[in-house]
C-alpha cells in the first residue's frame, strides 16, 4: 500500500487543529511525525486538536502523537 497523506492545519481562537487524512504506512510514519513536530513547534497556541478520523488503515502509529499532544498541552500552561 502506498502512502498518500495530507496534513492540514487550522487555527481559531487559540486552538490549533491538525487534520491528517489519507493513507499512512509504517514506512512513511516518521515523515508524518516530523511534519507534526514542525507544525506544533512553529505555533504559539495553548490548545491542540489532532484529528485522524480520515486516515485509512491502522492508526496505531499515532500513539506517540497522542502522547505528544498531552505533553504539549501540559507544558502550555
Amino acid at each position: 500500500m502506498n502512502s498518500t497523506y495530507k496534513i492540514s492545519t487550522f487555527e481559531k481562537e487559540g486552538i490549533l487543529e491538525i487534520v491528517i487524512t489519507g493513507v499512512v504506512t509504517r514506512s512513511c510514519y516518521e515523515n508524518v511525525e516530523n511534519e507534526f513536530d514542525t507544525i506544533v513547534n512553529s505555533m504559539t497556541v495553548r490548545n491542540l486538536l489532532l484529528d485522524v478520523r480520515e486516515v485509512k488503515g491502522r492508526v496505531g502509529y499515532f500513539r506517540r502523537l497522542f502522547s505528544c499532544q498531552k505533553l504539549f498541552l501540559q507544558s502550555s500552561y
